[in-house]
Formats: structure tokens, sequence, C-alpha cells
């Protein structure tokens, strides 16, 4: 149980430190990350891989730049259209 804790408290840390969009992108890797690592079936190479995987994602997020185009009702009620950039 107290391996089960430390997961879930890595699990929370996680959480907070990472946006939204990257954990539903790394929802799937994480979920691979054995609870017990000293009681597991996944190979130390297995694991090493996810990790990889993770950390790619993680940097291929924060390497993005996102462009997107939207149309915003000025004061006066006219259609303007605006583009923006957000960097992840």
């Amino acid at each position: 149980m107290h391996v089960q804790k430390r997961k879930e408290a890595f699990q929370g840390r996680l959480d907070r430190a990472l946006a939204a969009p990257l954990q539903d992108i790394l929802k799937k890797d994480l979920a691979r990350i054995p609870a017990d690592p000293t009681n597991t079936k996944m190979l130390a190479a297995e694991r090493v891989q996810t990790l990889v995987g993770i950390l790619n994602e993680i940097d291929k997020f924060n390497n993005a730049l996102n462009v997107f185009s939207e149309r915003r009702k000025t004061a006066m009620g006219r259609a303007r259209h605006n583009l923006a950039q957000v960097a992840s």
C-alpha cells in the first residue's frame, strides 16, 4: 500500500506541473508506469522506454507553437478576424 501512495503522490505532482492538454496526451503512457517497480512483470527496458516516450512528448509540447484564427466582436458589435499565437 505504501508504494501505491507514492505513485499517487507522484501523479499529483505531475497533475500540478503539466498543462491539461499535455496530461491528456500522456494519460496512456503514465498509466503504463507500474505502481510497484520492485514487483512488476514489466522489464526495466520497457519502463525506461515509457519514460523516454513521456519526456519526448513533454519536450514536443514545450517546443510547440499553436497558431489559430478567431472572430471576435468589437465594442461596436462588428466581427473582427484575429490571428493569435500561443506558445506552449
